[in-house]
């Protein structure tokens, strides 16, 4: 297993932003597509997931069960923890095995967020393990249309939070939003650029379904090292299998899920080559 470190490492030798992907409850058309993607790009398989997918198998049971996999592969893997806003949540992770976690304070408010965050940052370093942070609402687009208000973080309350915190990575909201699929969102390209030089740990991009390949490589200019991806991944995996089930209504859904992992498999090897994640294992 490689460290999240690792991975922040090679993205900022290469200028670029670390895909990292949503692997769910560990679907195993979702983990073996990531991996057989990452192998044929000499990639690591870069893998993100939330709390609520795992509780139903425990964090130590879900890194065996990836690790066992990434090994037949032949393909070395890390593990990120998305958007936890409980500590316990986030300590049992790091005992499991996640090398990173994310810890989303924006519930509790600016400053009880960032005593929150001062302490569980003291206790993840000790194990070894790194933590990205958000204090600010990155928002959702909903299936309905509707979206959420939208937030920006200034470059003033990124500094404060930084310096409070210790924290290793930042997740600022710049005009993203999470669950986007049918449209790229304009990102703030002044506030990216005001937070770029003032902000001197790794960024973090949530949203990704929603920013361009070319706007994410323009946010890894500024200092953005990281991108999350689920939404349009697992929305292209379903229409995949529901097109497969369409025309192949009497195989098995075993079939369909063969078309899923090959989506997967496309969609990974996308961000890979567009990221320049290519030959990106000679770096570890």
């Amino acid at each position: 297993m490689v460290h999240y470190r690792e991975i922040l490492n090679i993205a900022a030798a290469r200028n670029t932003c670390a895909p990292t992907f949503d692997c769910a409850e560990g679907h195993l058309e979702l983990v073996r597509g990531i991996l057989e993607a990452s192998k044929r790009h000499n990639s690591p398989a870069i893998f993100l997931t939330w709390g609520g997918f795992v509780r139903w198998m425990g964090f130590k049971a879900y890194v065996e069960l990836v690790d066992a996999m990434a090994k037949k592969a032949g393909v070395p893997f890390t593990m990120f923890l998305d958007h936890s806003h409980d500590e316990n949540e986030i300590k049992e992770a790091v005992k499991g095995g996640f090398t990173a976690v994310m810890f989303d304070v924006e519930k509790y408010g600016f400053e009880e967020g960032a005593k929150k965050t001062k302490a569980l940052v003291k206790w993840v370093h000790s194990k070894g393990a790194i933590v990205e942070s958000s204090f600010s609402s990155i928002g959702r687009e909903h299936a309905d249309g509707t979206a959420d208000k939208m937030e920006i973080t200034t470059p003033e309350q990124a500094v404060k939070f930084v310096e409070a915190t210790g924290t290793d990575m930042l997740c600022p909201a710049v005009g993203n939003q999470h669950g986007v699929t049918t449209h790229t969102m304009p990102l703030n390209w002044p506030l990216m650029e005001s937070l770029a030089q003032v902000v001197k740990i790794p960024m973090v991009l949530h949203g990704g379904s929603g920013v361009a390949i070319e706007d994410i490589t323009k946010a890894a200019r500024l200092g953005f090292r990281k991108i999350n991806l689920f939404t349009r991944m697992h929305s292209m995996v379903g229409q995949a299998m529901l097109d497969c089930a369409k025309e192949h209504p009497k195989d098995l859904w075993l079939k369909w899920a063969g078309a899923g992992k090959a989506t997967v498999e496309t969609f990974v090897e996308k961000y890979l080559t567009g990221l320049k994640w290519d030959d990106s294992l000679k770096d570890l």
